[in-house]
């Protein structure tokens, strides 16, 4: 019974958003298992999305029709990096002419990370009574048509971030695990720098306030490691990737890749406005998890550390004009629920005068929301997104790619 409610709910993606966060606010142990209403329901909305103005979905839409000129071979020449995966998901979708699978598996990725970790999270707590709040958190932090027009750096970060969850919490070290670490550096080169932190995740236990202290050198690394960027080419592909991310960085920092955005980005109100909230929930966080360091005895201190290094990061990305900070505060939402759920349930047990910096972080998605819904009216043209997003569904979408390929 419950397979054929939930296959007649899918028939509406609003709709199963709806019934689903309303399950999960009156009974949550029963109705985390219908989690995928909402992730799939997601997915289908992003699918049924156009991009609006010039944001990045745009570009690659771009580079799928050109994608779909060529023999992989080709694309692989085209690209001339070492992001396998992205060359080959990317030639696919555009032989098959799916383009709009792109944003609609981003979504997937990204919410479904979120989803995942906030379940497994509330029930290893038994803090299901804190599901929908930790759900309404990342919903309303997470921007969804920023995420869906990113497409490959969130969707790595987002991938990264349940690799690090398996690894730190659930103390899964296996096949699956390595290759969910792997895949994201095939996606976007700057996944390395969530392995990165996971490397430097035993060092963070006692030494939280050196390590945000050492931030203010991120600059001065960013030129060294620029200026001997031929060193890594000699490592083959990894080698490859890591002098990309390098080279991404430090053009972010001089302004080189930012140009006209660089500008436009210090005029915008939003983008102002967004920063704000971003580094100061970031503050907040950090304070936070160096007051309850003493509280987390569970499975989580280690994966709380690398949260707090995520923040960090956020903090340190200050230094650039252009918005390069929200990558990490976007991964932060991602990877927040263990902290969430972990505050809200010991929060009485917290000193009387640290309490307000829970309470705080607790009124960050109202600020979201607005943040989000603002920032929207640039990149969605409502008139035509609500119609089609109102008859797209999973079921429409295998229809269109069992369509493609049996056409194909």
């Amino acid at each position: 019974m419950d397979l054929i409610v939930s296959a007649v709910l899918l028939l509406s993606a609003p709709l199963s958003i709806a019934v689903y966060l309303l399950g999960i606010a009156y009974r949550p142990k029963l109705w985390k298992k219908y989690t995928y209403l909402l992730v799939l329901s997601l997915a289908a909305i992003a699918y049924a999305y156009k991009p609006y103005g010039s944001p990045d979905l745009e570009r690659y839409f771009e580079q799928l029709a050109e994608c779909a000129k060529r023999s992989l071979s080709e694309v692989f020449a085209l690209y001339g990096d070492s992001l396998y995966l992205r060359s080959i998901l990317f030639w696919v979708l555009a032989k098959l002419g799916l383009g709009q699978l792109l944003p609609a598996l981003t979504a997937l990725c990204v919410y479904g990370a979120a989803a995942m970790i906030t379940n497994d999270t509330t029930s290893r707590q038994e803090a299901d009574q804190y599901t929908l709040y930790c759900t309404a958190f990342w919903l309303c932090m997470l921007p969804f048509f920023v995420v869906i027009n990113n497409v490959r750096n969130v969707s790595a970060f987002a991938i990264a971030l349940m690799a690090v969850y398996a690894d730190l919490v659930k103390k899964e070290r296996n096949l699956f695990v390595y290759i969910l670490y792997i895949v994201p550096c095939l996606i976007h080169p700057s996944a390395i720098l969530l392995l990165a932190l996971r490397i430097l995740v035993r060092f963070a236990g006692k030494g939280k306030l050196i390590i945000a202290f050492l931030t203010l050198f991120i600059p001065a690394l960013i030129d060294f490691m620029y200026a001997k960027s031929d060193f890594f080419l000699r490592f083959g592909p990894v080698g490859r990737i890591i002098n990309s991310a390098v080279g991404l960085a430090y053009g972010y920092k001089t302004g080189d890749r930012a140009g006209a955005w660089a500008q436009q980005v210090l005029n915008s109100g939003f983008q102002k406005a967004n920063r704000l909230v971003m580094m100061s929930l970031a503050i907040l966080v950090i304070l936070l998890i160096v007051v309850m360091q003493g509280y987390i005895k569970t499975e989580y201190r280690r994966y709380i550390d690398y949260l707090f290094l995520l923040n960090v990061a956020v903090l340190a990305c200050n230094i650039f004009t252009t918005p390069q900070y929200w990558r990490f505060s976007a991964a932060a939402n991602i990877a927040a629920a263990p902290l969430l759920a972990l505050g809200l349930k010991r929060r009485k047990e917290l000193p009387f005068y640290f309490r307000p910096i829970l309470y705080l972080i607790l009124l960050y998605p109202f600020m979201g929301l607005i943040l989000q819904l603002w920032y929207s009216r640039y990149l969605v043209d409502y008139g035509q997104f609500l119609p089609q997003a109102m008859v797209t569904n999973i079921y429409t979408i295998l229809w269109d790619i069992v369509r493609a390929i049996a056409l194909h």
